[in-house]
């Protein structure tokens, strides 16, 4: 689904950063998750205000609801260059082989670099590679496996030799991935996220007859929209997924959303079990649930996962029976992360798709992420370089959901 902007669209406003009273910390647990100092990290009702909060440039505005599948045009695609041992400079590649490439910028658009001067590009291939001068920063495979208990690190590789990168849940981390934008000719070929007109007819009927639509978002620190750039008040200022769904839809229905996130950094699907009053207590049409990140590094088995999420369900529709349901089959964490469990991502994703029935759809995030990382790097597409999105993968994550509302 494509949902396009119109002209007569006011610009895209982002909500304020969280205070500092809401400062992200680290746990140390054997999970070592990454969450909030404080007990919440629940985001502002959507439908508040947010007149005086920056706006997103125009630039990033007229991507944001657009599908990196569709299309021949790739726009602000993030790329993290990484020098390898054995060659002489850093590399990075796209996801797509460009046939222009218009522009390859800083995350804050100061500084446009230039083929040639900062980096060559290969062409007919998605190969970008650094100059001996260039100003483009880059990390050597060294600088991302530091030795165990070195400055700016968090947790330790698979095999315990080393630990990875990380320099906090600011902006940092994204300040390093340069944006590239360019023309291609290559069709997707991945997993291509289906319409979800059977399974939330319902959600669907009411956005297009322009009836308003309450939207409850429920999930662990990726659903707060944590690491988005606006969660720092930094360049591009882009919101987090729930936020881009509702301007989505009310861009392309035209309807009144409210969103009303529950999330909370850190958390897990047994601890959703104990807050399914709040949930009902906000009446939604629509209720988004995403947890399996933390559920993964606590290695909750698939069935334990699915009798939480079932559970959750079951409630709120006893309480809620007209309610529909979009599960999110969550992104994958740094695969070289010794609290990253593959198989169990894979898991959960097939007991959701089980669930999956009218009322009841699946926003299949794994199966993207999985794929994407068949030609990037998981260091390209996060924001802490462990369990978080960047803005793209928040834009993705955006983009899976909205599809099935088409």
């Amino acid at each position: 689904m494509y949902f396009k902007k119109q002209n007569t669209m006011a610009p895209i406003s982002v909500r304020n950063p969280l205070s500092t009273a809401a400062s992200i910390a680290l746990t140390t647990t054997a999970a070592i998750l990454i969450c909030t100092s404080q007990r919440s990290l629940h985001a502002q009702d959507a439908a508040s205000n947010r007149s005086n909060e920056p706006e997103l440039p125009a630039a990033h505005q007229a991507t944001l609801l657009r599908p990196f599948w569709i299309g021949n045009r790739m726009s602000n695609e993030p790329i993290l260059f990484l020098k390898e041992p054995d060659l002489p400079y850093a590399t990075a590649r796209l996801l797509f082989a460009p046939t222009r490439l218009l522009s390859l910028s800083s995350v804050n658009g100061a500084i446009e670099y230039v083929e040639g001067r900062d980096y060559t590009w290969k062409r007919g291939s998605n190969l970008l590679t650094l100059t001996k001068d260039s100003r483009i920063p880059f990390k050597t495979v060294a600088e991302m496996h530091p030795p165990v208990g070195a400055p700016n690190t968090l947790g330790k590789t698979k095999d315990g030799k080393s630990s990875l990168f990380f320099i906090g849940n600011g902006p940092e981390f994204q300040n390093i991935q340069p944006l590239a934008t360019y023309e291609h000719k290559q069709k997707w070929a991945g997993h291509i996220p289906p319409s979800g007109q059977s399974e939330l007819g319902r959600t669907i009927a009411r956005l297009s007859a322009k009836r308003p639509v309450k939207i409850v978002v429920f999930g662990d620190s990726i659903s707060t929209g944590a690491s988005a750039s606006s969660m720092f008040n930094e360049f591009p200022y882009q919101p987090g997924y729930p936020d881009i769904v509702a301007d989505g839809l009310r861009f392309h229905y035209g309807a009144s959303i409210s969103v009303t996130n529950l999330s909370e950094g850190g958390q897990d699907s047994r601890w959703a079990t104990s807050q399914v009053a709040k949930v009902v207590a906000a009446k939604p049409d629509l209720v988004i649930i995403g947890f399996g990140m933390n559920d993964a590094s606590r290695r909750f088995t698939g069935e334990e996962y699915a009798k939480n999420i079932q559970t959750v369900i079951s409630e709120i529709q006893v309480a809620l029976p007209g309610t529909d349901f979009i599960l999110v089959a969550t992104m994958v964490g740094n695969p070289d992360w010794d609290q990253t469990v593959p198989e169990l991502y894979s898991q959960y994703r097939e007991v959701l798709t089980r669930m999956k029935k009218p009322g009841i759809a699946v926003a299949d995030l794994t199966t993207v992420w999985q794929e994407m990382l068949h030609i990037k790097k998981f260091d390209d597409i996060t924001a802490n370089g462990l369990n978080h999105p960047n803005d793209f993968g928040q834009r993705t994550y955006a983009h899976v959901i909205l599809q099935l509302m088409q």
